[in-house]
């Protein structure tokens, strides 16, 4: 049997199932679409710095601001659908590392982190 038709067997649905899906989609189709934007703008973003970084060509410096602009476009829309800000965001952040690093960043507190498996 093709690997297309086997792992088809892991995704069957039931009707009810399905439809409920289908309704969360709906409910949630405005942080959907800000996920996938955010997705694709940072793309954008990490492939100016990909072809700097491996082809040589120069940063564009004007386009970089643009998609950063775009990415943070984004992120405010997902954040604003749990009306946060992101300020919000980046005082969720700072605690984390400050949680995270009490000493500091250091690339051998990183390897130690006791949250992080691996």
């Amino acid at each position: 049997m093709s690997f297309e038709k086997t792992i088809q067997e892991y995704y069957v649905m039931r009707p009810d199932e399905d439809l409920a899906r289908d309704q969360r989609y709906l409910e949630n189709r405005e942080l959907i679409h800000a996920c996938m934007g955010l997705s694709g703008e940072t793309g954008e973003l990490v492939d100016l710095v990909k072809k700097s970084v491996n082809y040589g060509k120069p940063l564009d410096i004007e386009k970089l601001l643009n998609e950063a602009g775009d990415v943070i476009h984004y992120l405010a829309r997902i954040l604003d659908s749990y009306d946060f800000t992101l300020e919000h965001a980046k005082a969720a952040n700072l605690d984390k590392l400050a949680a995270r690093f009490p000493q500091g960043y250091t690339d051998k507190a990183a390897i130690e982190r006791k949250d992080v498996q691996g």
